[in-house]
């Protein structure tokens, strides 16, 4: 499968914010609470990464938001660490391996960014529901470290050390 990652900034936003929503409400429904300014604010935050999967027709199939975070919950996760807001593959480039090489690119660029360097974790959570995200990290080595409330549902938050999160995915 031939795909290329493109690292998505203000400019990406700006042009292609819609492109990346729909892909968000295409996994989380029409019920998704991200809105253009909200991906705007992560991608302006000073620690931030955020990368887009696209086919070789620029069919845009994956997306990955990762920011810097002071802590979830003070209860679970109370140290900076980095925090993988979003990894969102298209249901149709699921079990394809575009989630693993989208993974295996987010831990090369964090190795070889100084503005990541002094973070020991990297963390992710997940509505206990989805079925594929659960297996998805767990399969990857996340550990659940707790659950937390959001709203109605209840959502796993999964950690693992940087130096091992790179280590897997070399």
């Amino acid at each position: 499968m031939n795909i290329s990652f493109e690292t998505i900034g203000e400019r990406e936003v700006e042009a292609s914010a819609s492109e990346f929503l729909a892909l968000i409400q295409s996994i989380e429904g029409s019920s998704t609470t991200w809105s253009a300014a909200y991906l705007m604010g992560l991608v302006k935050s000073e620690v931030n990464l955020a990368l887009a999967v696209r086919m070789q027709n620029s069919e845009l199939v994956g997306l990955a938001i990762v920011h810097a975070v002071s802590a979830i919950n003070p209860l679970i996760l109370n140290e900076p660490h980095l925090f993988l807001r979003r990894l969102v593959i298209s249901p149709h480039f699921r079990r394809a391996g575009i989630g693993g090489a989208l993974m295996q690119r987010v831990a090369a660029t964090i190795a070889s960014d100084a503005r990541f360097g002094s973070f020991s974790k990297i963390g992710w959570q997940t509505n206990l529901n989805n079925a594929g995200g659960l297996a998805f990290f767990s399969t990857n080595g996340f550990q659940p470290v707790g659950r937390i409330t959001v709203g109605s549902h209840v959502d796993e938050i999964f950690s693992m050390d940087m130096e091992e999160f790179h280590r897997r995915l070399k």
